[in-house]
């Protein structure tokens, strides 16, 4: 699938791509910058909240930041749809993430799917390879 990048401010395209998050049966829908350098997906704390999810049923964990210091996280093993695939995917929570956006890290997307950055024609392309 091809997806263009979206730009953020004038001039700034950034590949930021849909994704839904399953709790019971309701899908909920958001969009998340897709992060190569990211070990992990982590996700704005009012997606969890949206999805009924309480911290205490997550496991928590702390993960290194761009500047050193450690952001709490809250984990959670949720049924994914990224590029008309369905899978299960650990996604993690913060109230911290000061991006102001979702991020798709490495961790249970990169290894189902080819995932092309093309900066110069501003389009994302994903290839599921199973």
């Amino acid at each position: 699938m091809e997806y263009p990048y979206i730009e953020q401010v004038t001039g700034v395209h950034l590949p930021i791509v849909p994704v839904q998050l399953q709790m019971g049966e309701r899908w909920f829908y958001c969009m998340a910058y897709l992060d190569s350098g990211a070990s992990a997906s982590v996700f704005q704390m009012k997606v969890a909240k949206a999805l009924g999810l309480s911290k205490r049923a997550g496991q928590k964990r702390f993960i290194t930041v761009g500047d050193g210091d450690q952001m709490p996280v809250f984990y959670y093993r949720l049924r994914v749809r990224f590029s008309n695939f369905v899978f299960w995917a650990q996604v993690g929570f913060s109230e911290a993430l000061g991006t102001g956006f979702n991020i798709i890290g490495r961790a249970s997307f990169f290894e189902r799917f080819r995932i092309c950055f093309n900066d110069h024609d501003k389009v994302l392309t994903t290839l599921r390879l199973f």
